[in-house]
């Protein structure tokens, strides 16, 4: 008896993290920690940026930008991505292109914790 098994890969591209559907900056939708900073995500290259800025976002301040690449992006159910840092954990979830929701712990001097917030799409790359 012969058996021949012959192995095709078509894959154009492969990527680790989050897809570049989400590619983009969202911001909360309220006020996060006191009522001049809002929450922004940035999604881009597989990983995300998180960082608290005016309503411009172009005064970065505060507890400054935690950089999360695509590897420490440590799992993943269709549209939620779980992450992890040495200081920090959540999970990232988003709805089609539109909005997402996200929930992290940040473990510093000062420990604080974001539960469910609500970022809109502000822009796409």
């Amino acid at each position: 008896m012969f058996v021949s098994i012959f192995l095709s890969s078509c894959v154009n591209e492969i990527s680790i993290g989050i897809p570049h559907t989400y590619n983009g900056h969202y911001r909360s939708r309220n006020y996060i920690l006191n009522n001049d900073n809002f929450l922004f995500i940035r999604v881009f290259e597989g990983g995300l940026t998180i960082y608290f800025a005016d309503e411009n976002e172009v005064n970065i301040q505060g507890l400054g930008y935690t950089s999360i690449n695509g590897f420490n992006v440590t799992g993943y159910s269709e549209n939620m991505y779980a992450f992890e840092t040495a200081n920090m954990s959540g999970i990232v979830t988003f709805n089609g292109d539109k909005y997402s929701t996200i929930t992290f712990s940040k473990f510093t001097s000062a420990p604080f914790s974001i539960s469910k917030a609500v970022l809109d799409k502000i822009n796409s790359f």
